[in-house]
């Protein structure tokens, strides 16, 4: 069995690396809880699965109690949380990276690493974030989107009303509806705590043994 999972955890590596990939792969999901759905075009939505990987025009959701891990080419990450939506754009940047993903409705965590410019963008009804390089996290619902920083900045349009627009830094947040006012303040109290455990999965796992083995089952505390 240990042989097994070594030789599992070696073609993962290997097929990340490039070695096996092709060119349209830009992100693997690392890690499926519950029900996670993918859809390629207009295709129909398939249940995803852990190591599956993921192309140009994809789409993702969630639901109930349920996560998806999403591991991009140069290592950013996205925490796609339950009863979540997002897809990826249809072209990539110079790091072979998505240059945008929509987020239609939900909560994304998101650790973005360094961009040679903001060409890394999340996008949802309501405004268009622009990114170097930063960790943080995206609410969308109905007509409102919250975004809330941990580090790095974000470069926040408004895409309806008065298309304000403002830099937002590490420790700030914006909620930006219809009217587009963009306007940034400390994140409160309550806010912060969302936001550091949308940057961290608190997963349980019931190990049940057979006499096949063992049995593990992941569920979000």
């Amino acid at each position: 069995m240990k042989k097994c999972i070594i030789l599992a955890s070696f073609i993962f590596i290997s097929l990340f690396q490039g070695n096996l990939f092709d060119s349209k792969t830009v992100a693997v999901i690392t890690k499926v809880v519950n029900d996670v759905h993918t859809k390629a075009g207009d295709n129909n939505w398939a249940k995803a699965k852990n190591g599956q990987t993921l192309k140009l025009s994809d789409a993702l959701k969630t639901g109930n109690k349920s996560l998806a891990l999403v591991k991009f080419t140069d290592n950013s990450v996205l925490t796609v949380r339950e009863n979540s939506t997002i897809l990826i754009g249809t072209e990539v940047n110079k790091k072979g990276v998505p240059e945008i993903i929509n987020v239609e409705k939900g909560v994304i965590g998101f650790n973005i690493e360094k961009q040679e410019v903001e060409d890394f963008k999340f996008t949802t009804p309501q405004l268009i974030a622009a990114i170097r390089g930063t960790a943080g996290q995206i609410i969308t619902q109905g007509d409102t989107t919250i975004v809330a920083l941990k580090s790095g900045e974000i470069l926040i349009n408004a895409l309806q009303g008065v298309k304000q627009s403002s830099i937002l830094k590490a420790g700030e947040f914006v909620l930006v509806t219809k009217e587009g006012i963009v306007n940034s303040l400390p994140i409160p109290e309550q806010l912060q705590l969302l936001l550091d455990s949308n940057l961290k999965i608190n997963l349980k796992k019931l190990i049940i043994k057979t006499d096949n083995g063992e049995i593990i089952i992941e569920y979000l505390e």
